[in-house]
């Protein structure tokens, strides 16, 4: 797994990083767009919000297109 990388893609921020699904052992790569207030939060609430975001992808990645397109899998 990488660490997480934060860049600038069409004038938005996107946070990504690598997500290991367990016990399937899937690899996962996400692209968590970011709202720079976000980038003001104390650390434990950005970790919230990031957790929140993960959670919805890895809930509605079956069922809402535009939410599966945050990820694909890489392993």
């Amino acid at each position: 797994m990488s660490e997480p990388v934060l860049v600038e893609e069409a004038d938005r921020l996107v946070l990504r990083l690598q997500i290991a699904a367990r016990p399937a052992g899937e690899l996962w790569e996400l692209r968590l767009s970011l709202d720079p207030v976000d980038l003001d939060l104390d650390p434990a609430a950005l970790v919230l919000v990031l957790r929140a975001n993960i959670e919805e992808w890895w809930d509605c990645k079956d069922t809402e297109p535009h939410i599966a397109a945050w990820g694909h899998r890489i392993g």
